[in-house]
């Protein structure tokens, strides 16, 4: 998948697809974003699996997708996941090797959803619920079975994943799928590598009131994939208090009025849900009458 890229990508494509016919190359015609870049190379794979990788980032060896296919294939996984290494070093994986041992000493682990049928995953139970690492469900790196993948996309529906997005996209890629999956896989292995630019889009401080309006964005998403979960629950709560926190909301809130709607849509669902507790509602109660900025009748 080409994003409208201004470098040469494209050339570079065409020049391993002649020496892998395999490829498939897309082009989009505008920069449309990662989730609908994503969704689209989704749609048009025919392979059983998907595994979402930026172009930035690398594999630790040349074994880790055989690997991976091995257990995927044998168990007949939706999802198989595995650990990642995220550093600040050039994309050169001998140089990564030598700071993996930081990591395998240490418990590093990919917070997933928890769902009772998925079997066990690795995921910090003891996570305040105000604390934002709990929402941190990335797309990376996990081997996901196509025909999930394209279901959830589905269930998203396209004009959602046509929405220009540039942050947080990964929270709406795996939340939907997790929340389809039946039968998955956690495998204790270090085989990817996440290098961590300064100078990324995430990492920036331009446009931070549109990074808040993206995070209204995925929580919209996120409640309507949630309601019916128990075990997400803990993780609606984080993520209202995580946006109630955030320094830019009252800039996404004034920027436009379909802002402040969407925001009193979610915050209406959250106090209807009766999986949240009254605690838990009271906590957002109290937190949202502190912002003063938000016209909502707590």
């Amino acid at each position: 998948m080409d994003d409208a890229s201004s470098n040469e990508t494209s050339l570079y494509l065409e020049q391993l697809q002649k020496e892998e016919r395999i490829i498939k190359i897309i082009n989009n015609k505008k920069n449309m974003g990662t989730l609908y870049t994503r969704s689209i190379g989704t749609f048009s794979s025919k392979g059983k699996y998907i595994f979402p990788m930026d172009s930035d980032d690398m594999l630790l060896n040349k074994d880790v997708l055989s690997t991976i296919t091995n257990i995927a294939y044998k168990g007949n996984f939706d999802i198989v996941t595995f650990n990642s290494v995220c550093s600040d070093l050039k994309p050169n994986v001998y140089q990564a090797k030598i700071h993996l041992s930081e990591y395998e000493g240490k418990h590093y682990p990919n917070l997933v959803l928890y769902q009772p049928d998925l079997g066990n995953f690795p995921i910090s139970l003891s996570n305040k619920l105000n604390d934002p690492s709990i929402n941190e469900v990335l797309i990376r790196p996990k081997y996901i079975k196509s025909k999930i993948y394209k279901e959830a996309l589905y269930k998203l529906g396209e004009e959602r994943y046509s929405r220009y997005m540039l942050l947080g996209e990964d929270d709406i890629a795996v939340y939907i799928v997790f929340n389809i999956a039946k039968i998955a896989k956690f495998v204790p292995l270090y085989g990817y590598l996440y290098i961590d630019y300064k100078e990324s889009i995430s990492k920036s401080q331009k446009d931070r009131v549109q990074h808040a309006i993206y995070l209204l964005y995925i929580f919209d998403v996120m409640i309507d994939f949630s309601l019916n979960f128990q075990n997400n629950k803990k993780v609606l709560v984080s993520y209202i208090l995580f946006i109630f926190n955030n320094k830019f909301l009252k800039e996404a809130l004034n920027r436009n009025v379909n802002n402040t709607i969407l925001l009193n849509s979610c915050l209406d669902r959250v106090f209807n849900c009766s999986l949240i507790s009254d605690e838990n509602k009271e906590e957002i109660r109290r937190q949202g009458k502190n912002l003063d900025f938000i016209k909502y009748h707590f």
